[in-house]
């Protein structure tokens, strides 16, 4: 809830006192054990394996494993640790999201993220040896990303 106060247009002190006020208190949801993924391919035509064929799509690669287990749905990983310039709300753990890739593409193939946000997923792709086209309405967000991409960059 603090980071709802701390944008608010009032003096530091009026918001530490709203900040006592609340006394821990959060917005009224509880904390989710997950997160849904939603998943988009081509349409199959005939078999799985006849999709496979023609399109290189609608079969994972259960010889990937995250943290020693095969693909399922429940996956557990640590949250990530943001950078300094980082204020993205939800910002994805890459190592997940480099696990997704793995199993659902091969490498050369594009990854649609409709909603980038941290720019998590570019980077799962790149490390992954696939494209990424990413879309995000948010400028703060996109800025976000394009910072996390650059640093990447200086890294190498």
């Amino acid at each position: 809830m603090s980071h709802f106060v701390k944008r608010m247009d009032i003096p530091k002190k009026e918001q530490n006192a709203i900040l006592r006020e609340l006394q821990g208190r959060k917005t009224p949801q509880l904390r989710p054990q997950f997160e849904s993924l939603m998943l988009a391919e081509k349409p199959r035509e005939g078999t799985f394996v006849d999709n496979w064929l023609k399109y290189k799509t609608g079969l994972i690669d259960a010889t990937k494993s995250l943290n020693g287990a095969a693909p399922t749905t429940l996956m557990n990983v640590e949250k990530p640790i943001k950078e300094v310039f980082n204020t993205h709300l939800t910002v994805k753990p890459v190592p997940l999201l480099m696990h997704l890739i793995e199993l659902f593409t091969i490498k050369g193939q594009v990854v649609l993220d409709p909603f980038l946000g941290s720019g998590a997923t570019a980077l799962a792709t790149i490390q992954t040896g696939r494209s990424c086209i990413g879309i995000e309405i948010n400028p703060e967000y996109c800025k976000i990303a394009v910072e996390r991409l650059r640093q990447r960059e200086l890294a190498l």
